[in-house]
């Protein structure tokens, strides 16, 4: 189900205390995570040694590249979050994933932990340099680690760009090299450039200068070979002399290249930038570079490693594209030899009898979930959909809600999900199957928008029954009982369903005084739940509403939840509500409606996209990380990892 919309609520209960305004009360429980499968696109790459050490979601791959026309992974471990970054030096690999992880690939079969430090913040990108590592975070600076005893890695020097504002630091690239380390930085209030740091004491690093681009553009990679900098920029490239660290010179620049580019490295007198694609710029003659080549990976180049006559690309969803670059001028461009395909991004997850479905960019996918601890991929389908926003799973069908409108995927056979029919009505914003029966909210390019109501009891043949058009803008739907509940931007809708060939627009709920917009809505047993989203001044909440009237929907209670910067996930098993936080998820005891209690919290990665209770647990999906599930009925006492390692078999 989409990312910003749904809160499922099952409320059999009876209400208290009418009109009553409520806070959730601070818990220090969690939703124990009970297995998950951690596979994701390719966001990071290193190469050492004739192997790729490869960011597949939240696992780390390793794989022989002896022949880059049939890569084979050899080994692989996963961690407790999405791969940021890798470097390798030696026996070691230095993962970033929400803290910095040493693992042991001296046997690239058996990879393994042997290290951890904590990290406050986003880490962003990992470097190995004068015998030490350091961590970017996006935020706030660079960490300077110790990791001579890699069981022991101790950060032992930090620094970070002088700036005016630090809370809007904006770090987008690091470069390691002859004692300096520079900073490629667009923060708030000073102008984007590069900071040249001496890092010869580690304990006690020093800015010793601040190149600044001349025409104000943000700044992307950065990097050294021998006394020069090469540092991309929005529309190019600039070459700076730091021969004098505390005077740098730009000497030459080019102009008029997307940019600015993810990722570079400087090998043979040329600069290998990742910038969507692969770009090569020739620059044997530093005061005379050159853009000479190029070459494309089929999907988002964000990371780059060159070994010899080879690039390695980690391209998201197109996994780790590996590129000839034996002749980087290639006029036809550089060629592409092998991959390393990795799967897509966790976009939106429904799940019923044993199954969970999960869409990324790739298509959708079917997992065995009987054994919650370790799911299992058993379908897929490279359906082709436009911006999915919501998905359902009914009858033996997959229903998914896109910007053009409703695909039908019959998963009978779960190991050969198959399209069987598509409709085209413009963006499907809400999606509910009730009976042989879909209701859901949309809008196209134009004007219309409204309810529309399709029978699928033949999901081959979909016909269109009715449409309730409106004048507002329509986002979540659920139906219960013979009634719809339609969210618009500041109320709700009751609609009669009981004939679905003839919707009633029945009454309204007015939420005149909150002033934000709702997105979501779960109905049952005559009572109906609703997300607010508050704006960045003020809160987010829930509205429980008597319904056992459809006609005079009435208000039982408030709940402020805050605001979390986040678009909401809502969804619900029994008397639970499970909601987005920031950086995880609540759960809230609505057992009396008046007065909902807090009674669970799990700490995730901030890419949390959908949320779905089915059999008993709570299944994420989780952008990178992938699919997780969770004991909806559990809570425990959060560690700062609840999970530390998990092994994963190649």
């Amino acid at each position: 189900m989409t990312w910003w919309r749904r809160a499922l609520l099952a409320l059999a209960v009876v209400i208290s205390s009418p009109h009553a305004t409520t806070q959730i009360a601070e818990a220090e429980e969690c939703l124990p995570q009970v297995g998950r499968w951690p596979y994701g696109p390719a966001g990071a790459v290193a190469v050492s040694g004739g192997f790729a050490y490869i960011g597949s979601g939240a696992v780390l791959k390793i794989a022989d590249t002896s022949d880059p026309s049939a890569t084979r992974v050899l080994g692989e471990v996963a961690l407790p979050n999405g791969i940021a970054d890798i470097a390798v030096a030696g026996p070691h690999a230095f993962v970033v994933a929400d803290g910095l992880w040493v693992l042991d690939v001296a046997d690239p079969e058996q990879p393994h932990e042997v290290g951890w430090l904590a990290i406050d913040g986003s880490a962003t990108q990992v470097e190995v340099g004068n015998g030490y590592v350091f961590v970017v975070d996006w935020y706030s600076g660079v960490m300077i680690v110790d990791v001579s005893d890699p069981s022991r890695p101790t950060e032992v020097g930090f620094f970070a760009p002088s700036v005016q504002d630090p809370g809007w630091m904006r770090i987008a690239h690091l470069a390691i090299a002859n004692g300096l380390a520079l900073v490629a930085a667009s923060p708030q209030g000073t102008v984007p450039g590069v900071f040249i740091f001496d890092i010869s004491t580690p304990s006690s690093p020093n800015q010793v200068s601040l190149y600044e681009d001349p025409f104000h553009l943000s700044v992307g990679a950065v990097g050294i070979s021998g006394d020069y900098a090469f540092v991309s920029v929005h529309d190019g490239l600039r070459v700076l002399d730091i021969s004098d660290p505390s005077h740098p010179a730009e000497i030459a620049r080019i102009d008029d290249v997307d940019g600015p580019g993810n990722d570079m490295t400087v090998a043979g007198g040329f600069a290998f930038m990742a910038a969507g694609a692969l770009r090569i710029f020739d620059v044997s003659e530093p005061a005379a570079p050159s853009y000479v080549g190029y070459g494309v990976t089929g999907g988002n180049a964000v990371k780059i490693a060159v070994a010899g006559a080879r690039a390695f690309l980690a391209a998201g969803a197109a996994g780790v594209a590996i590129m000839d670059v034996s002749d980087p001028s290639a006029t036809a461009g550089v060629p592409l030899i092998g991959g390393i395909p990795t799967p897509g991004y966790a976009d939106l997850v429904a799940a019923t009898d044993g199954l969970a479905f999960v869409v990324d960019e790739l298509g959708l996918r079917v997992f065995d979930v009987t054994t919650p601890s370790n799911p299992r991929q058993i379908g897929f389908s490279d359906v082709e959909l436009d911006h999915p926003n919501v998905i359902s799973a009914a009858n033996n069908h997959v229903f998914i809600g896109d910007d053009s409108g409703l695909t039908i995927v019959d998963v009978s056979l779960p190991s050969q999900p198959n399209v069987v029919a598509s409709m085209v009505t413009g963006h499907v914003a809400g999606l509910d199957i009730e009976g042989q029966y879909a209701y859901f909210t949309y809008w196209d390019q134009g004007s219309e928008r409204g309810l529309r109501i399709v029978d699928v009891g033949t999901p081959s043949l979909p016909v269109e029954v009715s449409v309730l058009e409106m004048d507002t803008p329509l986002y979540d739907v659920e139906v219960s009982l013979g009634y719809a509940y339609v969210v618009t931007s500041r109320s709700m809708l009751v609609v009669d369903v009981t004939s679905p060939d003839n919707p009633i627009a029945l009454a309204w709920y007015d939420a005149t005084d909150a002033q934000h917009l709702f997105t979501d809505v779960e109905a049952s047993v005559g009572y109906v739940v609703l997300y607010e989203w508050g704006s960045y001044s003020s809160y987010d909440g829930l509205h429980v509403v008597d319904a056992s009237n459809p006609s005079i929907p009435m208000r039982v209670s408030f709940t402020p939840l805050f605001h979390f910067y986040e678009a909401p996930q809502m969804t619900s098993a029994g008397r639970f509500v499970f909601y987005r936080i920031s950086g995880g998820v609540s759960r809230a005891d609505l057992g009396v409606p008046s007065s909902p209690i807090q009674s669970g919290t799990a700490q995730f990665d901030p890419d949390l996209r959908d949320m779905v209770v089915a059999e008993g647990y709570l299944h994420l999906a989780r952008g990178w990380v992938g699919l997780s599930l969770h004991d909806s009925n559990a809570v425990c006492d959060p560690p700062r990892h609840p999970t530390r390692r998990l092994a994963v078999n190649p």
